[in-house]
Protein backbone atom coordinates (compact mmCIF):
# COMPACT_ATOMS: atom_id res chain seq x y z
CA UNK A 1 0.00 0.00 0.00
CA UNK A 2 1.40 3.39 -0.97
CA UNK A 3 1.13 6.43 1.24
CA UNK A 4 1.53 8.87 -1.64
CA UNK A 5 1.94 8.06 -5.30
CA UNK A 6 5.45 8.63 -6.58
CA UNK A 7 5.63 10.56 -9.82
CA UNK A 8 7.75 9.32 -12.71
CA UNK A 9 11.44 10.06 -12.89
CA UNK A 10 12.73 12.70 -15.29
CA UNK A 11 16.21 11.43 -16.00
CA UNK A 12 18.45 14.21 -17.23
CA UNK A 13 22.17 13.64 -17.64
CA UNK A 14 24.24 16.71 -16.94
CA UNK A 15 27.92 16.07 -17.47
CA UNK A 16 30.03 18.86 -16.04
CA UNK A 17 33.70 18.61 -16.86
CA UNK A 18 36.09 20.22 -14.43
CA UNK A 19 33.38 22.43 -12.97
CA UNK A 20 35.45 23.94 -10.20
CA UNK A 21 38.30 24.71 -12.55
CA UNK A 22 36.14 27.04 -14.65
CA UNK A 23 33.61 28.59 -12.28
CA UNK A 24 32.91 29.03 -8.59
CA UNK A 25 29.31 27.84 -8.77
CA UNK A 26 27.10 25.68 -10.91
CA UNK A 27 23.39 26.47 -11.12
CA UNK A 28 21.40 23.43 -12.11
CA UNK A 29 17.63 23.07 -12.40
CA UNK A 30 16.80 19.57 -11.20
CA UNK A 31 13.66 17.54 -10.67
CA UNK A 32 13.44 14.55 -8.33
CA UNK A 33 15.22 11.59 -9.89
CA UNK A 34 17.54 13.78 -12.01
CA UNK A 35 21.23 13.13 -11.73
CA UNK A 36 24.49 14.88 -12.40
CA UNK A 37 28.02 13.69 -12.95
CA UNK A 38 31.01 15.81 -11.99
CA UNK A 39 34.69 15.45 -12.72
CA UNK A 40 36.41 15.37 -9.34
CA UNK A 41 35.51 14.15 -5.88
CA UNK A 42 32.63 15.82 -4.03
CA UNK A 43 31.21 14.66 -0.71
CA UNK A 44 27.56 15.07 -1.56
CA UNK A 45 25.16 12.99 0.57
CA UNK A 46 24.55 9.69 -1.19
CA UNK A 47 27.16 10.37 -3.88
CA UNK A 48 28.80 7.52 -5.79
CA UNK A 49 32.48 8.26 -6.35
CA UNK A 50 34.54 6.21 -8.76
CA UNK A 51 37.55 6.77 -11.03
CA UNK A 52 37.82 10.44 -10.10
CA UNK A 53 34.19 11.20 -10.91
CA UNK A 54 31.20 11.94 -8.69
CA UNK A 55 27.72 10.69 -9.56
CA UNK A 56 24.85 12.24 -7.59
CA UNK A 57 21.13 11.67 -7.95
CA UNK A 58 18.75 14.15 -6.37
CA UNK A 59 16.08 12.90 -3.99
CA UNK A 60 12.49 14.09 -3.86
CA UNK A 61 12.56 16.53 -0.97
CA UNK A 62 15.12 19.11 -2.05
CA UNK A 63 13.29 22.18 -3.34
CA UNK A 64 14.81 25.58 -4.13
CA UNK A 65 17.81 24.62 -2.06
CA UNK A 66 21.43 25.70 -2.30
CA UNK A 67 24.02 23.09 -1.48
CA UNK A 68 27.64 24.10 -0.92
CA UNK A 69 30.29 21.39 -1.18
CA UNK A 70 34.03 21.69 -1.75
CA UNK A 71 33.75 25.18 -3.18
CA UNK A 72 30.97 24.32 -5.62
CA UNK A 73 27.43 25.63 -5.21
CA UNK A 74 24.55 23.63 -6.66
CA UNK A 75 21.22 25.41 -6.80
CA UNK A 76 18.23 23.11 -7.06
CA UNK A 77 14.93 24.53 -8.26
CA UNK A 78 12.31 21.86 -8.69
CA UNK A 79 9.01 22.64 -10.34
CA UNK A 80 7.53 19.38 -9.09
CA UNK A 81 5.16 19.16 -6.14
CA UNK A 82 7.25 17.92 -3.22
CA UNK A 83 5.90 15.60 -0.56
CA UNK A 84 6.08 12.01 -1.76
CA UNK A 85 9.36 10.90 -0.24
CA UNK A 86 8.11 7.69 1.43
CA UNK A 87 6.14 4.60 0.51
CA UNK A 88 4.91 1.69 2.66
CA UNK A 89 4.19 -1.73 1.18
CA UNK A 90 2.90 -4.96 2.73
CA UNK A 91 2.94 -8.59 1.65
CA UNK A 92 0.54 -10.98 3.39
CA UNK A 93 0.67 -14.68 2.49
CA UNK A 94 1.10 -13.79 -1.17
CA UNK A 95 -1.36 -10.90 -1.22
CA UNK A 96 0.61 -7.83 -2.21
CA UNK A 97 3.44 -9.80 -3.85
CA UNK A 98 2.74 -8.45 -7.34
CA UNK A 99 2.32 -4.84 -6.18
CA UNK A 100 5.42 -4.95 -3.99
CA UNK A 101 7.62 -6.68 -6.53
CA UNK A 102 6.52 -4.40 -9.40
CA UNK A 103 7.30 -1.36 -7.27
CA UNK A 104 10.74 -2.71 -6.35
CA UNK A 105 11.45 -3.82 -9.92
CA UNK A 106 10.69 -0.31 -11.16
CA UNK A 107 13.18 1.11 -8.65
CA UNK A 108 15.82 -1.39 -9.75
CA UNK A 109 15.19 -0.81 -13.46
CA UNK A 110 15.58 2.94 -12.97
CA UNK A 111 19.00 2.57 -11.34
CA UNK A 112 21.78 4.39 -13.18
CA UNK A 113 24.94 3.58 -11.23
CA UNK A 114 24.66 1.20 -8.28
CA UNK A 115 22.52 -1.14 -6.20
CA UNK A 116 23.69 -2.27 -2.77
CA UNK A 117 21.72 -5.16 -1.26
CA UNK A 118 22.32 -6.24 2.34
CA UNK A 119 19.75 -8.95 3.02
CA UNK A 120 19.76 -11.86 5.46
CA UNK A 121 18.22 -14.37 3.07
CA UNK A 122 17.84 -14.21 -0.73
CA UNK A 123 16.25 -16.86 -2.94
CA UNK A 124 13.47 -14.93 -4.72
CA UNK A 125 14.36 -15.65 -8.32
CA UNK A 126 12.70 -12.56 -9.89
CA UNK A 127 14.97 -10.42 -7.69
CA UNK A 128 18.21 -12.29 -8.39
CA UNK A 129 17.41 -12.44 -12.13
CA UNK A 130 16.83 -8.68 -12.17
CA UNK A 131 20.09 -8.00 -10.33
CA UNK A 132 22.01 -10.22 -12.73
CA UNK A 133 20.48 -8.44 -15.73
CA UNK A 134 21.40 -5.02 -14.34
CA UNK A 135 24.88 -6.20 -13.42
CA UNK A 136 25.38 -7.36 -17.01
CA UNK A 137 24.33 -3.87 -18.17
CA UNK A 138 27.12 -2.30 -16.12
CA UNK A 139 25.27 -1.33 -12.94
CA UNK A 140 27.52 -1.76 -9.89
CA UNK A 141 25.59 -4.49 -8.04
CA UNK A 142 26.95 -5.54 -4.67
CA UNK A 143 25.28 -8.09 -2.39
CA UNK A 144 25.96 -9.00 1.25
CA UNK A 145 24.08 -11.89 2.81
CA UNK A 146 24.19 -14.36 5.70
CA UNK A 147 26.68 -17.21 5.30
CA UNK A 148 24.21 -19.74 6.72
CA UNK A 149 21.88 -18.97 3.80
CA UNK A 150 24.46 -19.37 1.04
CA UNK A 151 22.98 -20.62 -2.23
CA UNK A 152 23.72 -20.81 -5.96
CA UNK A 153 21.68 -17.70 -6.78
CA UNK A 154 23.82 -15.61 -4.43
CA UNK A 155 27.03 -17.24 -5.67
CA UNK A 156 26.12 -16.21 -9.22
CA UNK A 157 25.88 -12.60 -8.02
CA UNK A 158 29.34 -12.86 -6.35
CA UNK A 159 27.71 -12.14 -3.01
CA UNK A 160 29.85 -11.35 0.03
CA UNK A 161 29.01 -13.67 2.92
CA UNK A 162 29.05 -12.36 6.46
CA UNK A 163 31.73 -13.03 9.06
CA UNK A 164 29.53 -12.47 12.09
CA UNK A 165 29.52 -15.67 14.20
CA UNK A 166 25.93 -14.77 15.06
CA UNK A 167 23.68 -13.34 12.31
CA UNK A 168 23.91 -10.74 9.58
CA UNK A 169 20.18 -10.12 9.84
CA UNK A 170 19.77 -6.84 7.91
CA UNK A 171 17.23 -6.41 5.11
CA UNK A 172 17.97 -3.24 3.15
CA UNK A 173 18.67 -1.90 -0.33
CA UNK A 174 20.33 1.35 -1.39
CA UNK A 175 19.84 2.47 -4.99
CA UNK A 176 21.86 5.30 -6.56
CA UNK A 177 22.40 6.96 -3.19
CA UNK A 178 18.90 8.38 -3.01
CA UNK A 179 16.56 5.44 -2.38
CA UNK A 180 16.55 3.28 0.77
CA UNK A 181 14.39 0.17 1.11
CA UNK A 182 14.17 -1.56 4.49
CA UNK A 183 11.74 -3.45 6.72
CA UNK A 184 11.09 -7.06 7.72
CA UNK A 185 11.09 -8.60 4.23
CA UNK A 186 13.71 -11.16 3.29
CA UNK A 187 13.91 -11.45 -0.49
CA UNK A 188 12.82 -15.07 -0.52
CA UNK A 189 10.00 -17.12 -2.00
CA UNK A 190 8.49 -17.47 1.48
CA UNK A 191 9.02 -13.80 2.25
CA UNK A 192 7.03 -12.68 -0.78
CA UNK A 193 4.50 -15.52 -0.98
CA UNK A 194 3.82 -17.06 2.44
CA UNK A 195 4.76 -14.68 5.24
CA UNK A 196 3.48 -11.36 6.64
CA UNK A 197 6.01 -8.59 5.99
CA UNK A 198 6.43 -4.88 5.41
CA UNK A 199 8.88 -2.62 3.64
CA UNK A 200 9.31 1.14 3.76
CA UNK A 201 10.91 3.07 0.92
CA UNK A 202 12.48 6.47 1.57
CA UNK A 203 13.77 8.87 -1.06
CA UNK A 204 16.52 10.68 0.82
CA UNK A 205 20.17 11.29 0.01
CA UNK A 206 20.99 11.76 3.70
CA UNK A 207 19.34 8.50 4.77
CA UNK A 208 20.96 6.70 1.84
CA UNK A 209 24.36 7.93 3.02
CA UNK A 210 23.77 6.40 6.47
CA UNK A 211 22.98 3.03 4.90
CA UNK A 212 25.86 3.33 2.43
CA UNK A 213 28.24 3.86 5.36
CA UNK A 214 26.87 0.76 7.08
CA UNK A 215 27.11 -1.25 3.86
CA UNK A 216 30.71 -0.12 3.33
CA UNK A 217 31.59 -1.17 6.87
CA UNK A 218 30.16 -4.65 6.33
CA UNK A 219 31.73 -4.95 2.88
CA UNK A 220 35.14 -4.33 4.45
CA UNK A 221 34.52 -7.23 6.83
CA UNK A 222 33.56 -5.29 9.96
CA UNK A 223 30.67 -7.44 11.12
CA UNK A 224 29.35 -7.15 14.64
CA UNK A 225 30.06 -3.86 16.42
CA UNK A 226 31.47 -0.96 14.42
CA UNK A 227 30.97 2.77 14.02
CA UNK A 228 27.76 4.42 15.11
CA UNK A 229 27.21 8.09 14.39
CA UNK A 230 23.61 8.33 13.18
CA UNK A 231 21.99 11.54 12.06
CA UNK A 232 18.35 12.53 12.33
CA UNK A 233 17.06 12.75 8.76
CA UNK A 234 14.30 15.22 7.93
CA UNK A 235 11.77 14.32 5.25
CA UNK A 236 8.51 15.90 4.12
CA UNK A 237 6.51 13.36 6.10
CA UNK A 238 8.52 13.70 9.31
CA UNK A 239 11.89 12.68 10.74
CA UNK A 240 13.72 9.37 10.47
CA UNK A 241 16.46 8.10 12.77
CA UNK A 242 18.34 5.02 11.50
CA UNK A 243 19.59 2.64 14.19
CA UNK A 244 22.20 -0.06 13.58
CA UNK A 245 23.11 -2.81 16.03
CA UNK A 246 25.20 -4.07 17.65
CA UNK A 247 26.93 -0.73 16.91
CA UNK A 248 24.34 1.23 18.92
CA UNK A 249 24.54 -0.07 22.47
CA UNK A 250 21.51 2.05 23.39
CA UNK A 251 19.09 0.70 20.76
CA UNK A 252 16.88 -1.16 23.25
CA UNK A 253 16.97 1.83 25.60
CA UNK A 254 15.73 4.05 22.75
CA UNK A 255 12.74 1.73 22.33
CA UNK A 256 12.03 1.69 26.07
CA UNK A 257 12.30 5.48 26.26
CA UNK A 258 9.63 5.87 23.59
CA UNK A 259 7.36 3.36 25.36
CA UNK A 260 7.82 5.18 28.67
CA UNK A 261 6.71 8.45 27.03
CA UNK A 262 3.57 6.96 25.46
CA UNK A 263 0.30 8.54 26.57
CA UNK A 264 -2.38 6.98 24.35
CA UNK A 265 -1.51 3.77 22.52
CA UNK A 266 1.21 1.18 21.97
CA UNK A 267 0.59 -1.40 19.26
CA UNK A 268 3.26 -4.03 18.68
CA UNK A 269 3.66 -6.62 15.89
CA UNK A 270 6.64 -8.88 16.52
CA UNK A 271 8.11 -12.11 15.20
CA UNK A 272 10.34 -12.87 18.20
CA UNK A 273 9.91 -11.13 21.56
CA UNK A 274 12.15 -12.21 24.44
CA UNK A 275 13.29 -8.88 25.93
CA UNK A 276 12.06 -8.67 29.52
CA UNK A 277 13.18 -5.03 29.72
CA UNK A 278 10.85 -4.05 26.88
CA UNK A 279 8.09 -6.21 28.40
CA UNK A 280 8.47 -4.33 31.70
CA UNK A 281 8.13 -1.02 29.85
CA UNK A 282 4.85 -2.27 28.37
CA UNK A 283 3.62 -3.17 31.88
CA UNK A 284 4.40 0.37 33.07
CA UNK A 285 2.51 1.83 30.11
CA UNK A 286 -0.51 -0.40 30.80
CA UNK A 287 -0.58 0.81 34.41
CA UNK A 288 -0.60 4.42 33.12
CA UNK A 289 -3.79 3.66 31.19
CA UNK A 290 -2.16 3.39 27.77
CA UNK A 291 -3.90 1.12 25.23
CA UNK A 292 -1.26 -1.63 24.92
CA UNK A 293 -1.93 -4.46 22.46
CA UNK A 294 0.47 -7.04 21.04
CA UNK A 295 0.39 -9.46 18.09
CA UNK A 296 3.00 -12.23 18.09
CA UNK A 297 4.06 -15.05 15.77
CA UNK A 298 2.44 -18.21 17.18
CA UNK A 299 5.40 -20.54 16.74
CA UNK A 300 7.86 -18.14 18.37
CA UNK A 301 5.46 -17.31 21.20
CA UNK A 302 5.95 -20.78 22.66
CA UNK A 303 9.74 -20.85 22.68
CA UNK A 304 11.28 -21.07 26.15
CA UNK A 305 12.52 -17.46 26.22
CA UNK A 306 9.38 -15.78 24.87
CA UNK A 307 7.65 -13.15 27.03
CA UNK A 308 4.23 -14.21 25.68
CA UNK A 309 3.07 -15.84 28.92
CA UNK A 310 4.50 -13.01 31.03
CA UNK A 311 2.58 -10.44 28.97
CA UNK A 312 -0.69 -12.36 29.32
CA UNK A 313 -0.21 -12.96 33.04
CA UNK A 314 0.24 -9.21 33.54
CA UNK A 315 -2.94 -8.23 31.72
CA UNK A 316 -1.50 -7.20 28.35
CA UNK A 317 -3.92 -8.08 25.52
CA UNK A 318 -1.96 -10.44 23.25
CA UNK A 319 -3.11 -12.42 20.23
CA UNK A 320 -1.20 -14.89 18.09
CA UNK A 321 -1.14 -14.87 14.31
CA UNK A 322 -3.19 -17.35 12.29
CA UNK A 323 -0.97 -17.36 9.24
CA UNK A 324 0.18 -20.92 8.38
CA UNK A 325 3.38 -19.25 7.22
CA UNK A 326 5.33 -16.76 9.36
CA UNK A 327 4.17 -13.50 10.94
CA UNK A 328 7.47 -11.72 10.35
CA UNK A 329 6.84 -8.06 11.24
CA UNK A 330 9.04 -6.16 13.70
CA UNK A 331 6.84 -3.07 14.14
CA UNK A 332 6.07 -0.78 17.06
CA UNK A 333 3.53 2.06 16.73
CA UNK A 334 3.25 4.61 19.54
CA UNK A 335 0.57 7.29 20.00
CA UNK A 336 -0.20 7.27 16.28
CA UNK A 337 2.98 9.28 15.78
CA UNK A 338 6.05 7.05 16.10
CA UNK A 339 6.68 3.93 14.01
CA UNK A 340 9.65 1.60 14.44
CA UNK A 341 10.30 -0.98 11.74
CA UNK A 342 13.22 -2.93 10.34
CA UNK A 343 15.00 -6.24 10.92
CA UNK A 344 15.29 -5.86 14.71
CA UNK A 345 13.42 -8.45 16.80
CA UNK A 346 13.03 -7.61 20.48
CA UNK A 347 15.73 -9.98 21.69
CA UNK A 348 19.07 -9.89 23.46
CA UNK A 349 20.82 -11.22 20.35
CA UNK A 350 19.41 -8.45 18.14
CA UNK A 351 20.82 -5.85 20.52
CA UNK A 352 24.17 -7.40 21.39
CA UNK A 353 25.30 -9.74 18.61
CA UNK A 354 23.47 -9.55 15.27
CA UNK A 355 23.97 -7.02 12.51
CA UNK A 356 20.55 -5.36 12.42
CA UNK A 357 18.86 -2.12 11.49
CA UNK A 358 15.62 -0.34 12.22
CA UNK A 359 14.13 3.10 11.71
CA UNK A 360 12.51 5.36 14.29
CA UNK A 361 10.03 7.28 12.15
CA UNK A 362 8.23 10.30 13.55
CA UNK A 363 5.30 10.76 11.18
CA UNK A 364 1.54 10.54 11.86
CA UNK A 365 1.04 9.80 8.15
CA UNK A 366 3.23 6.70 8.22
CA UNK A 367 1.91 5.60 11.62
CA UNK A 368 -1.63 5.74 10.23
CA UNK A 369 -0.72 3.25 7.49
CA UNK A 370 0.80 0.80 9.98
CA UNK A 371 -2.11 1.31 12.42
CA UNK A 372 -4.57 0.34 9.69
CA UNK A 373 -2.66 -2.89 9.06
CA UNK A 374 -2.43 -3.64 12.81
CA UNK A 375 -6.19 -3.17 13.29
CA UNK A 376 -6.89 -5.41 10.30
CA UNK A 377 -4.86 -8.23 11.85
CA UNK A 378 -6.45 -7.63 15.26
CA UNK A 379 -10.00 -7.83 13.91
CA UNK A 380 -9.33 -10.97 11.89
CA UNK A 381 -7.31 -12.89 14.47
CA UNK A 382 -8.93 -11.95 17.77
CA UNK A 383 -12.27 -13.56 16.90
Amino acid sequence: MKIIKRFGFLLVILLILGATAFCSSVNISLSPGDWIELTGTYKLPGAYIRDGRTFWRIDAHFEKTKLDYNGITITIESSEVIGDDATVLFVDTGEGEKTTWNYLKNLLDNSKRFIYACIYNIDYRPFTTELQKLKNKGIDVKVITELDNRNTLCDELSAVYDKNPKLMHNKFLVIDGYVVVTGSLNFTENGFRKNNNNIVVFYSNELAQEYMDEFSELLKGTFGSGRFEPILVRTDLGTVLPVFTPDDLEATKKIISLIDRATKSIHLMMFTFTSKDIAMALFRAKRRGVDVRVILEEFQAYNRWSVYKILKDNGIPVILDKNPGVFHHKVLIIDGKYTLTGSFNYTHSAQKYNDENFLIITSPVISKVFEKKFECYWRNWSK
